[in-house]
């Protein structure tokens, strides 16, 4: 009956592998929800569990280091599975279509996931990468339509193709500074995000159509820096602007200030002081005297007026007003009968 357990033990302490189909056949047409295992197992074998249709829990011994391909496939009510820390390998399709999985906690020792590996694993919310993952392979999780959360850690250099095709659910996604590559229709058909961080100050090389169906004017933050493109020094917003594959975009946007600006004046009848820009990479104020009034000089000493610099603490810049300096200038009309002083 459904959740009777199963308990696999091993004929003998030597390292030994669960056999490719191994499950398959037999849980199909029984009512195993849970599987135990006794005994050593290094791998999972391909298609050890597929369609396993009425498996919702399953405790990986400590010893396991592969799991193959379509290992879990189709297991449509696995709702939990314990990874050990010494899993090195997931293959693809291991779990794709498991519907009713809704966390996966992959251990750092994890090294590479295969192409489609959590492919429409729709009641997935959070997925984390592990930092030794170098590469997201294609489809790797495609159709997630319940994912909400994505960790991509940096020392991941590309993003292939179709990799997070149809994830309706992410509203707000980090893209690390060492991806360099993201393949065709990685994000395609994501028309939930409305915040993209970016943290390469160069532009990732895209391919074709990853952003279809994602809105133009969303927010896409882009780092502070300058990039060389073409012999010519370009502020990372402008390199972001101007290259083509990113000109999608029509909202890019610096990141926002880390420190608090506060500008003060020494005599409010005098003038204003006002941001003309505020972000991580750089603040702009300019002051403004009213009339019969003019600018000095900032507080500090600074005599810039607009005055632009990177911020690296909460600040206070006061503007420093004086009065209107005058000179008169006086001609005597016919010079030989006088002057004027």
């Amino acid at each position: 009956a459904a959740g009777d357990v199963i308990t696999y033990t091993t004929t003998n302490d030597s390292l030994v592998a669960v056999n490719p189909s191994a499950f398959g056949v037999g849980i199909k047409s029984h009512g195993y929800g849970k599987i135990e295992f006794k005994g050593t197992v290094t791998s999972i074998g391909a298609r050890a569990f597929y369609e396993c249709a009425n498996l919702e829990t399953i405790v990986l011994p400590g010893d396991v280091q592969t799991i193959e391909k379509e290992a879990f496939a189709k297991c449509v009510a696995l709702e939990s599975i314990v990874l050990p820390g010494t899993l090195t390998s997931v293959g693809d399709d291991a779990f794709t279509a498991c519907v009713e999985l809704k966390a996966i906690d992959l251990p750092a020792s994890v090294t590479s996931l295969g192409s489609s590996a959590f492919s429409f694993c729709s009641s997935l919310t959070i997925f984390t990468l592990p930092t030794s993952i170098k590469e997201v392979r294609g489809s790797l999780l495609f159709g997630c339509t319940g994912l909400t959360s994505l960790n991509i850690p940096e020392g991941v250099h590309n993003i292939g193709n179709l990799a997070l095709y149809g994830c309706t659910g992410l509203s707000e996604l980090t893209i690390p500074s060492s991806v360099d590559s993201i393949g065709n229709d990685a994000f395609n058909g994501c028309w939930g995000l409305n915040r993209l961080v970016l943290k390469a100050v160069a532009p990732p090389k895209l391919g074709t159509g990853v952003f279809t169906a994602v809105r133009p004017y969303i927010d896409v933050i882009v780092p502070c820096g300058d990039v060389v493109i073409g012999g010519q020094i370009y502020s990372s917003l402008e390199a972001y602007r101007e290259k083509v594959d990113w000109s999608y975009f029509t909202n890019f946007q610096e990141p926002p200030a880390k420190y608090s600006l506060t500008l003060k004046v020494n005599d409010h009848k005098m003038g204003t002081a006002g941001e003309l820009k505020n972000t991580e990479c750089e603040a702009i104020v300019e002051a403004v005297a009213d009339h019969g009034y003019r600018f000095e000089r900032w507080l500090d000493g600074n005599t810039d007026n607009p005055r632009s610099e990177t911020l690296t603490t909460n600040t206070v810049w006061t503007a420093v007003f004086g009065k209107e300096k005058y000179k008169i200038k006086t001609d005597a009309k016919n010079p030989a009968e006088g002057s004027t002083q």
